[in-house]
């Protein structure tokens, strides 16, 4: 029979280790009794917590993902506000946010899940980046893409806005040059068209169009000698009266559309005074063109330094587009001059 206080009595049955069992103290089997009953995955008695890492739950049920207590094996866990949508928050499976999840966080472009992809033409990319020019890929809107190797200083590979070069004299884009080019380039050097780029009809490079143009095109066409060249020469000089030693200069071309024919050190400079060393880097990543000149103390200015050859494509660059300016120098006497010379840029 049941004492005043009693929930149950078992007699010697009762125990407070036995599952399920009377306690000791007459009470009910129940969570929180450090007894794992029936109903119970666990029971740590005062140890059960529900804001302690891996520790049983209050409710007697084992620490798991959506409990809103991060345990050792899991990334994160907001408990109901985890979400497999939801952006920049813990996902149901408690792992962190992450590229690759479907879901476009704030530190990505895009995210499609498992259909990301660096193979596949406008996939967003394993790295959560969209598809784009230079990630060589051919995407819709693209005519090429070689990725790193995209450059505008190399004709024979696709340009960095991922278009292919045009061919020098093919004024009607067939990819070969014939009668019909050269009839084109006549009629845009006498204006009466006007639908002819200059890194297609400008066969002689001088940036603009003629019937110099034309012919030396019709000579291409016909298998008579020609150098088709549609590249724009351009010319940098010194300004100042002065005597110079040695002279470092710097063409920044960012404001253009191209760039310097050839790459690093082959780009196509030259010198145009007696100099007794020369050095040209053309820096397409930074659209930087460096030179510098060891003249010996034999080069007086005014005069017209080094010409470069640019690859104009659609139109020459704009007044501005190019700007040049000497970094350091040195006079006859081996002294710097301060500030450097005046240089200018002519194209």
């Amino acid at each position: 029979m049941l004492q005043d206080g009693e929930e149950c009595d078992t007699g010697q049955a009762n125990s407070d280790s036995a599952p399920d069992a009377c306690r000791t103290s007459c009470l009910v089997a129940g969570c929180g009794d450090a007894v794992s009953d029936s109903g119970e995955e666990c029971d740590a008695g005062g140890a059960n917590s529900d804001t302690t890492p891996d520790a049983c739950r209050t409710t007697c049920a084992l620490p798991a993902c959506g409990d809103a207590v991060v345990d050792s094996a899991e990334g994160c866990d907001n408990g109901a506000s985890n979400s497999d949508t939801i952006p920049d928050t813990c996902r149901t499976s408690c792992e962190l946010p992450a590229c690759g999840d479907a879901v476009t966080d704030s530190a990505e472009q895009c995210d499609e899940g498992e259909a990301n992809s660096d193979t596949t033409p406008d996939a967003c990319r394993t790295s959560c980046i969209a598809a784009g020019c230079g990630d060589a890929v051919l995407d819709g809107g693209e005519q090429c893409d070689a990725g790193g190797a995209n450059s505008n200083a190399d004709p024979a590979v696709c340009r960095s806005d991922c278009r292919n070069e045009y061919m020098c004299g093919d004024a009607d884009r067939n990819e070969r040059i014939s009668v019909v080019d050269a009839q084109k380039v006549l009629l845009v050097a006498v204006a009466i068209r006007n639908d002819c780029e200059l890194g297609r009809c400008d066969a002689n490079g001088d940036g603009r169009y003629s019937v110099l143009d034309a012919q030396i095109v019709l000579r291409a066409a016909v298998g008579l000698s020609a150098t088709l060249s549609c590249t724009l020469p351009v010319t940098i000089t010194v300004d100042d009266a002065v005597a110079l030693d040695t002279l470092s200069v710097e063409v920044d071309y960012a404001g253009a559309d191209s760039s310097f024919l050839g790459a690093g050190a082959s780009v196509d400079c030259t010198a145009l005074v007696a100099v007794s060393t020369s050095t040209f880097a053309n820096d397409e990543s930074e659209s930087l063109l460096s030179i510098g000149l060891d003249a010996a103390g034999s080069v007086g200015g005014p005069a017209a330094l080094v010409r470069c050859r640019y690859r104009a494509r659609d139109v020459a660059p704009p007044p501005g587009a190019l700007t040049v300016t000497a970094t350091a120098a040195t006079g006859a006497d081996g002294e710097a001059i301060s500030p450097p010379p005046s240089v200018s840029i002519d194209y």
